[in-house]
């Protein structure tokens, strides 16, 4: 029996203790030292590219400022140009007329009504085009008042302009 004990320990070695390094331990230990240098190595990676993108991130906040601040001045730039123009426009138009006199601007006149209800509201749209193209020249309601009378010339029309016109004499200032 002794030799069949024997045989069994020999069978099933005991492992030797850690730190004394078996062949085994050794490869694991290895293994283990190679992933902890990835691992590290990864991680100054991954630390390079944090400082990578937040100096990238820096970068793009600056230049979308710089693009703000010239659009910005971009903007004031075509303001100031327009508000400029705008002036100078006003300030044309608003030069007196010396002489006292507007000049109308040569456009067709309205045609003559006869008082047909009809045609009220071509007439009444022919006067009011001719009226706001020479606005400086009649710019008193009396001034359109007998504007629009003067081409009441035939029937209906030409009656009620009569009544008028003897109504408003006494009223009318044509000056």
């Amino acid at each position: 029996m002794s030799d069949i004990g024997m045989e069994g320990e020999n069978q099933n070695p005991v492992p030797p203790p850690q730190g004394q390094g078996g062949p085994a331990q050794t490869g694991l230990e290895q293994q283990l030292a190679q992933q902890q240098q990835q691992y590290e190595h990864q991680q100054q990676l991954l630390e390079q590219q944090r400082q990578q993108l937040a100096e990238l991130q820096r970068t793009v906040d600056e230049q979308h400022a710089a693009n703000q601040a010239e659009a910005q001045r971009n903007y004031q730039d075509r303001l100031d140009a327009a508000t400029r123009a705008s002036n100078m426009q006003f300030q044309t138009w608003d030069v007196p007329n010396l002489n006292g006199h507007s000049k109308e601007i040569k456009m067709g006149t309205p045609n003559d009504f006869d008082g047909d209800r009809s045609k009220a509201f071509v007439f009444e749209s022919e006067c009011l085009l001719y009226l706001m193209a020479n606005a400086e020249t009649y710019n008193t309601a009396k001034k359109k008042i007998a504007f629009m009378l003067s081409f009441m010339k035939k029937g209906a029309a030409a009656e009620w302009k009569l009544i008028k016109v003897y109504n408003y004499v006494g009223t009318f200032d044509f000056a």
